[in-house]
């Protein structure tokens, strides 16, 4: 049993919290199988310290908008569906004037659930930021400190407070996209802040 299937399979023998009512089915989650965006720093070379708070901040305030704290997040492809837990603090006022544009907190919230969620389906780790123009938005590796970009995945990311629909949708013009402006493999990943769910594909596993 690999180590995602051994998690996914203490899930359901887990009564620690109970997952929401955003849609997804009442799970119970361990204190290890929750999303930690502020703590992407750790894991992955590309993503600072304070950029990781960044985006968990950014995260808080667009699940936020639609639900309590915590909730339960399926992360979706073709075939494959793999829940984890979320919970934040309520954003007080000063981090609600902060991330009062909300295009800005969208994406950057969706910067962090979707490297979180690719991690977790994937084993893929964000190594470093893309450039501009190459149709990405991180490179992607398969170990932690992975410095060699040659060998990398694209990861173009989006984010929206729309349905799942809205996201099956977003994610098929983010392949679309990404396809022909590099030699590397492209993955897309889109969240859904309201119906809690993060999906992603390759082109060839897209939802």
């Amino acid at each position: 049993m690999s180590r995602i299937e051994q998690a996914d399979h203490a899930v359901a023998k887990s009564k620690t919290v109970k997952s929401p009512s955003c849609g997804q089915p009442a799970f119970s989650f361990a204190p290890d199988l929750f999303l930690s965006v502020s703590r992407l720093n750790n894991s992955h070379h590309g993503v600072s310290k304070e950029l990781a708070r960044s985006y968990a901040q950014a995260a808080d305030i667009c699940f936020d908008r639609h639900h309590k704290s915590p909730i339960g997040i399926a992360i979706k492809t073709k075939g494959k569906t793999i829940f984890r837990g979320y919970k934040w603090r309520k954003p007080n006022d000063r981090a609600k004037a902060a991330w009062a544009n909300k295009d800005d907190a969208t994406r950057d919230g969706a910067y962090g659930v979707c490297i979180a969620s690719v991690e977790v389906a994937e084993g893929l780790f964000a190594v470093g930021r893309a450039e501009t123009r190459t149709g990405a938005d991180y490179y992607l590796g398969k170990t932690k400190l992975a410095k060699d970009f040659e060998r990398a995945y694209r990861l173009e990311v989006s984010g929206t407070d729309g349905s799942e629909g809205d996201a099956t949708t977003r994610l098929k013009k983010k392949l679309q996209t990404a396809k022909g402006k590099s030699e590397l493999p492209a993955i897309a990943a889109v969240v859904s802040f309201r119906d809690c769910v993060v999906l992603y594909g390759n082109g060839l596993s897209a939802c």
